[in-house]
């Protein structure tokens, strides 16, 4: 999916603001959740490419680099459905919600403190564990640039084991570790 398909599937101009974006996502996200949608096998599918169409539009709105290649989702098995409580649904979403912020305002300790909390709740839930895998990822990244490269190494394999069946994820951390290697050679 490119840049102007993303465009498309939020009904919005190129160019628009980041405000606009979230309230676009907000409505498709609303009728496009895996949890309003049970009985629908590629929910869970179209939400992710949701996500990631969310993503890469708020990057450009937000003049940060593209991070996140968008690739159709890779066909497999439908992730276990786990029941959540309306306590633990609420959580959730308000923790996603925090976690977005953190993300945003590159607060990435607090943000993986959120998630591996959230994930000691919620562990059997797909959707936090993803979450905590590109966490951990943008946190490895985060000291990458710090030449910390020891810690991101761990916080990069810490991404891949918390998320292993993302391809998207494992394509970038192999990115990250391309840039260990160049690193190390200069030294």
């Amino acid at each position: 999916m490119n840049l102007e398909q993303c465009y498309q599937l939020f009904n919005l101009q190129p160019g628009a603001s980041a405000t606009q974006i979230k309230g676009a996502y907000r409505k498709l996200a609303r009728v496009m959740h895996p949890d309003v949608n049970p009985e629908d096998a590629s929910a869970h599918n179209r939400f992710v490419t949701l996500n990631q169409a969310y993503e890469l539009l708020l990057s450009v709105a937000d003049g940060r680099p593209q991070v996140v290649t968008i690739k159709p989702p890779a066909k497999a098995a439908a992730p276990p459905v786990v029941t959540l409580s309306k306590q633990e649904a609420d959580l959730k979403w308000s923790s996603y919600q925090k976690l977005q912020e953190l993300l945003q305002q590159r607060e990435l300790i607090k943000a993986v403190s959120l998630v591996d909390a959230l994930v000691n709740r919620l562990s059997q839930d797909t959707d936090v564990r993803q979450w905590q895998g590109i966490v951990y990822y943008f946190f490895g990244q985060h000291l990458l640039d710090r030449c910390q490269v020891d810690k991101a190494k761990i916080y990069l394999k810490k991404a891949l084991k918390a998320d292993p069946h993302n391809p998207q994820l494992w394509e970038q951390v192999h990115t990250e570790y391309h840039k260990i290697e160049k690193m190390m050679s200069q030294l």
